[in-house]
């Protein structure tokens, strides 16, 4: 049997490393995960993969710098963004850089798995339940407090 596409991915959020990454080993994928762009980059410069998903916005070094420092090392690379942040600049951004797709979060496993075997040209096990996949990449809701909860801004003196 032959074996999965390597696969780096690259986001900052530890749930979507999970979630994402069980995806990816259910495909059939064999999975490295990085939680910051400066690990990626020295993940993509020791390491072969067949792919990178990496996310466009994260903390000190970015998704786009990544890809397009991964450009000067790994040329061939097909590197995919993914985001939640729905911006068309990003978008044409990470295209201009050499992106060769662009996904937005949350992420559909049929669609994540037909971009991966598109372009590693390696067939893939079906997603059991995309719609799980994503529910569990769906910003996680934030419950809303009030000053009169203790959250919120507060003015006025110290006590």
């Amino acid at each position: 049997m032959r074996e999965g596409p390597r696969i780096l991915l690259v986001d900052d959020s530890k749930r979507v490393l999970n979630t994402l990454g069980k995806l990816l080993r259910q495909l059939g994928c064999r999975v490295v995960t990085a939680n910051t762009g400066k690990l990626a980059l020295q993940l993509l410069e020791a390491r072969e993969f067949d792919l990178a998903l990496v996310d466009v916005v994260m903390p000190g070094v970015g998704g786009l710098e990544v890809l397009a420092r991964a450009r000067e090392f790994r040329p061939d690379l097909p590197v995919v963004m993914i985001t939640g942040y729905g911006a068309e600049e990003l978008e044409d951004e990470a295209s201009r850089l050499g992106a060769a797709d662009f996904l937005g979060k949350p992420v559909d496993g049929d669609e994540l798995r037909d971009v991966i075997e598109a372009l590693t040209g390696r067939e893939l096990s079906p997603v059991a339940d995309p719609a799980a996949v994503g529910e569990a990449l769906a910003p996680a809701p934030r419950p809303r407090r009030s000053c009169a909860d203790g959250g919120g801004i507060r003015r006025g003196r110290k006590p």
